[in-house]
């Protein structure tokens, strides 16, 4: 597709297409290094830590089979790595309500579509054709949402989509500044980030953000559905309150929700009602390292050993504080990288030059306790490197 670009939009910043990132996995890291017998496809369940310091494993278990243990685990979550948020109507519903509306697919979360691991039961069910279907959210998961339910599930009824953001839509190609993920990133870091505490480092994050935005090429696909009067996108509103009104079998209210059989009745804060077939929340994830199967074992496994004197930092009583070198806990061979890793990488974390200055880290320390590894692809004095001293240099002058 052909769009307009702006003056900022050129070098490195072009977007790989999914193709291209295949194939860079494939030759560049598994073929180059000879991983094709030791990557396996599957669902991490739980990470437990197994022995006493200095000496601990992690057992890993795994949805598919038995568990797997390793000295060193790293952990790189991606957006959808925490726990489902929804919006605040979805506490007004009964616990049984809740659980038989994504079961059924009338009202599930945008992890119940996306995750690998979300029930395929469930998943199908979302998927299964409808006349209207509800997004909530003004992100670009919202907007691949949309996309989705227009080209998928209401595509052999015509059907229509409706996006609900409680804010204005935000049309950007890239969720941050282009400062924060380029040549300058080093620069901003240590301006604007390095010298703050955990609590202000968040915030800054928050900020550097600027809340969900929705690239041109998919704003460009929900405009041409506009045109043919299958989409429209609420700007400004929000879910005041949904309630399920049973349909012409008359199967009662709990059979008939488990059955499809009626719809939604959605209230909005303009004051306008609408009925839908099912509802999609695109409402974002929560992050808690005390609930997170993938950290909670060793976050529990820490806590007041004196044998492990530096117990996990979490602030806010959710969001891990790494060591440089991304370990959840000193002295654990835990890596975490991606959006837990955000006091420690900025907000880049969950983008592509986030994530390589992670992985530089978790190499360099690696290699630093297992030198026969030659993990550490870069040189010495390498960009890595120069991050790592510039974040010590500024902290200590903060």
């Amino acid at each position: 597709m052909a769009l307009g670009r702006t003056r900022g939009y050129h070098g490195p910043f072009q977007v790989p297409k999914t193709a291209f990132f295949r194939d860079f996995v494939q030759k560049s890291i598994i073929d180059s290094y000879d991983l094709a017998d030791v990557v396996r496809r599957g669902t991490v369940t739980a990470v437990e830590p197994v022995g006493d310091p200095p000496h601990v494993r992690f057992r890993v278990r795994t949805a598919e089979g038995p568990a797997v243990e390793a000295a060193a685990v790293v952990i790189a979550a991606g957006p959808l790595g925490g726990e489902a948020n929804f919006a605040a109507f979805w506490a007004d519903l009964a616990d049984r309500d809740r659980e038989l509306a994504r079961t059924a697919g009338t009202l599930v979360h945008a992890a119940d579509l996306m995750w690998a691991h979300a029930p395929a039961a469930t998943r199908a069910a979302a998927l299964r054709p409808a006349g209207s279907v509800l997004v909530v959210g003004g992100g670009l998961t919202a907007g691949h949402l949309a996309v989705r339910a227009l080209t998928e599930t209401t595509a052999a009824a015509g059907g229509r989509v409706t996006l609900c953001a409680r804010g204005r839509i935000k049309e950007r190609q890239f969720d941050l500044d282009l400062r924060w993920m380029g040549r300058q990133r080093t620069h901003m870091l240590c301006e604007h980030f390095w010298g703050l505490g955990p609590a202000e480092r968040l915030r800054a994050t928050r900020e550097a953000k600027g809340g969900g935005s929705i690239t041109p090429e998919v704003l460009e696909q929900l405009r041409g559905f506009v045109a043919r009067g299958r989409f429209a996108a609420m700007e400004g509103a929000e879910v005041a309150s949904v309630a399920w009104e049973e349909g012409p079998r008359g199967l009662g209210y709990e059979a008939s929700l488990a059955a499809r059989d009626g719809s939604w009745l959605v209230t909005f804060s303009t004051g306008e009602v609408a009925s839908f077939d099912a509802i999609w929340c695109a409402t974002g994830t929560v992050l808690d390292a005390r609930r997170d199967p993938l950290l909670r074992g060793t976050v529990e496994f820490a806590a007041g050993r004196a044998d492990l004197p530096n117990a996990p930092t979490l602030e806010g009583g959710r969001t891990p504080v790494l060591d440089a070198d991304l370990r959840l806990v000193p002295g654990l061979d835990l890596f975490v990288e991606g959006q837990y890793a955000g006091v420690q990488l900025g907000p880049g974390a969950l983008n592509l030059m986030g994530g390589r200055a992670g992985a530089a880290r978790i190499a360099r320390a690696l290699t630093r306790r297992n030198p026969a590894l030659g993990l550490c692809a870069y040189p010495t004095g390498g960009a890595h490197e120069l991050e790592v001293e510039a974040e010590t240099v500024v902290q200590a002058a903060s």
